[in-house]
């Protein structure tokens, strides 16, 4: 598992968890742009990410990071890796620090074009009839890492895209 820098395993137990996917469909990210109340909407505004979510009482990490990618986008990867369209690394692949909580992320592989299919956000925005996201790209590790919010950026490091060779 990979941890940005300024991570430390002692402060972590009763910090609010977030658990999300790197998804790779043949060296292309998605990535999801969250709501902004007035609208606002730029290829370059920081507000792209992996899709994820807090971890609830009771959830697991794993189950939590699958939960929030079919309510983020629609997509279901176990049916996908049921079906032989997907490789699921069961492992924390990385991990990093908000100032807010820790986020962890699973990798998965696609092994078939998903880029095409339509997604969907289902979950809202508390007290408003607003989709969490908003929008969704398909982007290279670069380009990704270009549009990405600033804690997700070591996400999207050199290193980590050495490691991801390996899986």
């Amino acid at each position: 598992m990979i941890s940005t820098p300024e991570f430390n395993d002692n402060k972590i137990n009763n910090t609010v968890k977030s658990s999300g996917l790197l998804i790779n469909c043949f060296g292309k990210y998605l990535l999801c742009h969250a709501t902004q109340f007035n609208g606002s909407f730029s290829r370059n505004d920081g507000h792209w990410g992996i899709p994820k979510g807090i971890v609830e009482h009771g959830d697991s990490l794993f189950d939590t990071a699958f939960r929030e990618v079919v309510e983020e986008t629609g997509l279901n990867f176990r049916t996908f890796e049921d079906k032989g369209m997907a490789k699921i690394h069961r492992d924390v692949v990385f991990r990093y620090r908000t100032t807010k909580k820790v986020v962890y992320a699973y990798y998965v592989n696609c092994l078939v074009d998903i880029t095409k299919y339509s997604l969907k956000c289902t979950s809202r925005i508390d007290g408003k009839d607003l989709p969490e996201n908003d929008a969704f790209l398909w982007v290279d590790w670069e380009t990704a890492r270009e549009m990405v919010s600033k804690r997700q950026k070591d996400l999207f490091s050199e290193e980590n895209k050495k490691v991801l060779v390996d899986l």
